[in-house]
């Protein structure tokens, strides 16, 4: 069976390294066959849930959106996003420049830089 370690520190209130929660399973007489790290972990200063607030038709793009996303009770950025199921309300995933993002398809982190899309 596997089991985030994320559950399993939900019931451990202290910060313990992934190896050593293994170790005291083991002695508590559970198994642990192996454990699995899954991408890498996420800079919680960059990456934030957003409010998107409104939505316009990119100028020079049939499929892109110009959005105004709400990150904070004041901070607002404007954004290009290529998604065709957001709504005005939603709440999202908000990636700030600088961000590491793992892709398990390529399985390689990346770094999200600004950049210039369509004159925008």
């Amino acid at each position: 069976m596997k089991i985030p370690i994320s559950w399993i520190k939900d019931y451990i209130k202290f910060d313990v390294p992934a190896n050593d929660i293994a170790d005291l399973l083991t002695m508590a007489g559970t198994e642990v066959s192996n454990i699995q790290k899954i991408g890498t972990d996420w800079d919680k200063n960059k990456l934030k849930v957003g409010q998107i607030l409104n939505i316009e038709k990119h100028p020079n793009a049939d499929r892109l959106s110009l959005v105004e996303v709400l990150i904070s009770n004041s901070q607002k950025i404007n954004v290009v996003c290529g998604a065709n199921n957001i709504e005005v309300g939603q709440k999202i995933a908000f990636a700030e420049s600088g961000s590491e993002l793992y892709s398990p398809r390529d399985k390689k982190t990346i770094v999200l830089k600004k950049s210039n899309i369509r004159g925008i």
